[in-house]
């Protein structure tokens, strides 16, 4: 943070940094009228203000720029803040209360991180796991930090199907957000109400795998068991869950998007190598499948079968990384066009398409839904749907490029 050091990787170490704090900063509110951040060199250079100038109309424009690009929820909390400036510090953007020097500003830094790591551990680790955002401020989401991880599944491993190899490294270059929970119902309509917008399955007036069948026309209301608000949204196809990324995207200046295949499977893994992110088992107390079954003897057959989805809070699901239910629940889309196996495949987790093969008329959807085995449910597990089919085990969540 300190000089004005702008070369690549400086700017991007400023960039994961702060897009950290950002996300995090409701889990420090001593902080909150404080400072907040923001990186976007491009609007910097339009800008055109003066790095050191104190002249208060360019302040004021400043920081509405900043706010522009400031989740909702913090956009809102800074306003109500009083004696707010702004400053730029190499690419790094910074609103802060008292003017605060760059000096000051990274040693407050420097503080919120070692309070994050040391002192609220306790704090966060209770608040972590909850999926506090209302509709329309914006979803809770978990920064995913850049890394390397080992994608597919191990030639001798017994359930390991073709799809699921060669194994080869992966490296996320980049640090990106990723959703705490799935897309809920609440959230789900009010994307609907503010649009108008009507999904595939109630264009079709079928959602695939319901007991309703095309005769009562089921759907995201009626998926043919009961949904509560909390429970994440299904019978939504693939064209409908991009419709929704760009109505959030449009909606809060922020750009979300579902994530590649390769951001999440290493999201889900959080840094394991095992089956599941729990180990080598995985048990319905941490997970929402169909029970009556085993996964390699392991003691995953419980006999519970809820026979629906759960809330996206409920649950002992949260995997190292605070990701819930990446494991049941739901299948979730992702933006990759499908290929039978992972020859020539991205090995920086972009995105796959049409290149080397691929299919994109079947869409790539991860996870397992409630009513499957766990075998399914594996972090190497890769199957597809047609992208304007929607099932009543299927649902998304939404990644943010940061």
């Amino acid at each position: 943070m300190k000089g004005r050091d702008n070369t690549p990787r400086a700017v991007q170490d400023c960039h994961d940094l702060l897009a950290w704090m950002i996300l995090h900063l409701d889990k420090f509110p001593r902080f909150r009228c404080l400072f907040s951040v923001v990186y976007k060199p491009e609007n910097l250079r339009s800008a055109n203000h003066n790095r050191n100038s104190s002249d208060e109309t360019n302040n004021k424009q400043s920081f509405r720029l900043a706010s522009a690009l400031i989740p909702v929820a913090g956009v809102e909390r800074f306003t109500n803040c009083s004696g707010v400036q702004v400053g730029v510090h190499g690419e790094c953007v910074y609103a802060t209360k008292e003017g605060l020097s760059p000096k000051r500003l990274a040693g407050r830094l420097l503080w919120l991180i070692f309070s994050s790591l040391f002192l609220f551990s306790p704090l966060l680790a209770a608040e972590s796991l909850s999926c506090t955002a209302e509709p329309g401020q914006g979803p809770e989401m978990v920064v995913i930090p850049p890394g390397q991880f080992l994608m597919g599944s191990p030639e001798s491993k017994a359930s390991k199907n073709s799809e699921e190899g060669p194994q080869h490294v992966v490296t996320i270059q980049n640090a990106f957000a990723l959703m705490r929970c799935e897309v809920t119902v609440e959230e789900f309509e009010l994307f609907i109400n503010e649009t108008g917008y009507e999904t595939d399955a109630e264009k079709r007036g079928e959602c695939k795998g319901s007991e309703l069948g095309k005769k009562q026309k089921a759907n995201w209301i009626t998926p043919g068991f009961e949904q509560g608000n909390k429970q994440p949204v299904v019978c939504v196809s693939w064209h409908d869950a991009n419709a929704y990324a760009e109505w959030l995207s449009q909606r809060s200046g922020q750009d979300y998007r579902l994530p590649t295949e390769a951001e999440w499977e290493y999201a889900a893994r959080a840094g394991t190598s095992r089956p599941f992110s729990t180990g080598d088992c995985i048990h319905t107390d941490q997970a929402n499948y169909n029970g009556h079954s085993d996964f390699n003897n392991c003691g995953a057959k419980s006999g519970v079968y809820r026979q629906q989805t759960v809330p996206v809070e409920q649950l002992d699901a949260a995997n190292p990384w605070g990701l819930r239910h990446m494991h049941g629940n739901v299948w979730e889309w992702t933006a990759d066009c499908w290929h039978p196996d992972y020859g020539a495949a991205p090995v920086d987790g972009a995105f796959w398409l049409t290149n080397n093969g691929g299919n994109c008329e079947r869409r790539v959807v991860r996870g397992g839904g409630w009513n499957f085995e766990p075998e399914f449910l594996r972090s190497a597990y890769r199957f597809w749907t047609k992208p304007d089919i929607a099932y009543f085990n299927q649902g998304f969540r939404l990644a943010r490029t940061l």
